[in-house]
């Protein structure tokens, strides 16, 4: 095996096929396959379909007890891909916009070189993890008993900062990255004619009084050094320019 520095090229190559190729969540066969093949190909003891298309590599060198974890995400978004890139998505509506190609990239990378490294001693364990971007994915593996059947000392894991210097890494104590809730309001109003709003009741401009409210949540009510975020991603109400509909989300 070469080093890991003459194999930067190869790396990227894996990074582009999986941009190419994206799958949404709880859909990643093709992924999930790609990366079992290469890990079987460095000596990996490879366990696949683990919380549904999750892949867990083992490897043991030496003989220390101690073991640690990596883990990285492989599923893409159901988005549109307009960048006019080589290596665009060439499944419509399916785009890795949130850098898991590189992700997993980066993590099988990692593998190849703990693969050929002389100076491991432990047990290292890859932990390949779909369904990321609907959020059941983790759940899913550990469902699966990924803790028991593969024991760790402790677990990594890192997300791609656009803007970040290549090369360069953020580190912090204590929590670092956030979990996510969604949240759905749904404002129903009473319809109308446009024409004649004293008619109705607007759902639409409750809904649009209501996002710039919501902001206050976090500018207003958290301590400023507190780091939150709130953000409004969609709002639906009505279908017809002149015509005031009965409820927006």
């Amino acid at each position: 095996m070469k080093p890991l520095a003459e194999c930067v090229d190869y790396f990227v190559e894996i990074r582009k096929a999986f941009h190419s190729f994206p799958e949404l969540s709880q859909k990643e066969e093709r992924t999930s396959a790609t990366i079992a093949e290469l890990l079987n190909g460095w000596g990996f003891e490879v366990c696949d379909k683990i919380g549904g298309y999750g892949v867990v590599g083992v490897l043991r060198r030496g003989t220390a007890s101690k073991s640690v974890g990596l883990r990285a995400d492989f599923d893409a978004l159901p988005i549109l891909e307009e960048t006019g890139l080589e290596h665009a998505s060439q499944n419509p509506g399916v785009m890795h916009a949130c850098g898991h190609d590189g992700h997993s990239a980066i993590l099988l990378a990692a593998c190849y070189e703990l693969a050929r490294s002389p100076f491991c001693d432990g047990t290292f364990v890859a932990i390949f993890q779909p369904a990321e971007e609907v959020g059941e994915g983790a759940k899913a593996m550990f469902q699966d008993e990924l803790e028991s059947r593969f024991p760790t000392d402790a677990y990594f894991g890192l997300h791609n900062i656009p803007g970040l210097p290549a090369g360069h890494f953020g580190l912090a104590e204590g929590p670092f990255w956030a979990a996510v809730d969604d949240v759905t309001i749904t404002l129903k109003g009473f319809g109308g004619h446009a024409g004649f709003p004293h008619l109705a009741r607007d759902p639409v401009v409750a809904a649009c009084n209501l996002g710039v409210a919501l902001q206050t949540v976090v500018s207003r009510t958290l301590n400023p050094v507190d780091p939150a975020v709130l953000t409004i991603g969609a709002i639906h109400a009505g279908e017809a320019h002149n015509v005031i509909p009965d409820q927006s989300e």
